[in-house]
């Protein structure tokens, strides 16, 4: 599942700036986080 995670990020981070590209992930991160907690 996060393999899965990270190839969208990748085709995330190709198509973006690299401050879009943290955004996202720091965006990913929480909704992960929201997810566990």
């Amino acid at each position: 599942m996060q393999q899965r995670w990270f190839e969208l990020d990748g085709s995330l981070t190709n198509s973006h700036s690299p401050i879009q590209s943290f955004l996202n992930k720091a965006g990913l991160f929480m909704f992960i986080g929201q997810n566990l907690f």
